[in-house]
């Protein structure tokens, strides 16, 4: 199943996930450049333009044999040619009529159609624009205590749903949407998540722990052995330190993007190059992510069928114990991103840099 899913991540990330990636970069890349013309950091001062010689037509200049034409024969041919110039105006008119009448139904038709894009396009630029003017704004640094107490307008609940959101795995898997962290491969992080909660569990069976377990004549309830796998709990919860490593390596953070255009504001070529440098880079990473994760699940399979063949009747406490733990661990992040929350405007409210520190610290 593991192996399945991980299958269905690599697909959808194959099919559409570096192709969104590589739309993302160029479209910020192009409202910058337009944003770059339309608020100018030097203005160069328009080039003249060349005055050109304005010569007359050929049928404009006049002989000296032209004027020796009699009028007679100028009003015949005038009106000889209105002649010709009526039966042609009758005869487009009846066709320009048919014509209109099967336009217009066409262009009612098209017309619904071109609304649609024509909004959906001017929605697409306004984002990328207004991204683009964040970006060339300065940092807004969360760590400063006084730049916090100037710039952070945030309420308790809209920064505690903030962090809540980003903690938890679940949530940011399949909540949030981030084009840097497609959701195909944070669906294969969570995967290997839920492995290594599973096989590090799994570690910690030995033979005296077994043979205490048979041999004990106390009645086995549904939570019996979280008492007994206490020391144990303390140990797999290193997988979420493991996990945000994983993530931190493969996954490119969205202030790289900002630097290379706050960088080479003035350097068109410089910034393109960079940028081309940078969609490489989030390639190499993904697909090395990708091999890592078919990698360490083919592992995780091999030991856990070994494990299940070895200890058979150890089963089924072993999946509540990796279960349990899973649970706890989001249980326990929920509570520091609270307690995060609390110290940071206990430190805020009441002007003190010691309880900001501490929330950076639980953060």
């Amino acid at each position: 199943m593991e192996l399945f899913g991980q299958f269905i991540g690599i697909f959808k990330f194959i099919y559409d996930g570096l192709y969104i990636i590589r739309k993302y970069i160029f479209s910020l890349t192009e409202s910058f450049n337009l944003f770059i013309k339309n608020n100018p950091i030097i203005n160069y001062p328009p080039k003249r333009k060349k005055s050109k010689s304005i010569t007359q037509p050929k049928y404009l200049i006049k002989n000296e044999n032209s004027s020796r034409y009699s009028s007679s024969k100028i009003i015949l041919s005038y009106n000889n040619s209105n002649k010709n110039i009526r039966n042609r105006m009758i005869i487009n008119n009846e066709r320009s009529s048919f014509n209109i009448d099967n336009k217009n139904t066409l262009k009612r038709k098209k017309s619904k159609f071109a609304i649609k894009n024509t909004n959906n396009n001017i929605k697409e630029n306004n984002e990328y624009m207004n991204k683009i003017k964040e970006y060339l704004c300065p940092d807004f640094d969360e760590t400063d205590f006084d730049e916090v107490l100037d710039k952070d307008k945030r309420t308790f609940c809209e920064y505690f749903f903030e962090k809540f959101k980003n903690n938890q795995i679940f949530i940011n898997t399949f909540f949030i949407n981030e084009i840097l962290r497609p959701k195909s491969l944070k669906f294969i992080i969570l995967i290997i998540t839920i492995e290594l909660y599973f096989v590090i569990n799994a570690l910690f069976y030995n033979e005296e722990y077994l043979s205490e377990l048979f041999n004990s004549n106390k009645e086995e309830l549904f939570f019996s052995f979280v008492p007994r796998r206490f020391n144990q709990f303390m140990y797999t919860s290193a997988v979420s330190g493991i996990i945000s490593y994983l993530v931190g390596y493969f996954f490119v953070d969205e202030t790289k993007l900002k630097k290379i255009f706050i960088r080479n504001k003035t350097e068109e070529l410089r910034m393109k190059y960079e940028l081309s440098l940078l969609a490489k880079n989030i390639e190499q990473r993904f697909i090395g992510l990708i091999l890592f994760s078919i990698f360490l699940s083919i592992i995780c399979f091999f030991y856990i069928s070994c494990f299940n063949i070895v200890y058979p009747y150890i089963r089924t406490e072993w999946i509540k114990s990796s279960l349990f733990i899973l649970i706890i661990m989001q249980i326990l992040s929920l509570l520091i991103t609270i307690f995060e929350t609390c110290f940071r405007f206990l430190g805020i409210k009441l002007n003190s840099k010691r309880l900001f520190n501490l929330s950076l610290w639980m953060s």
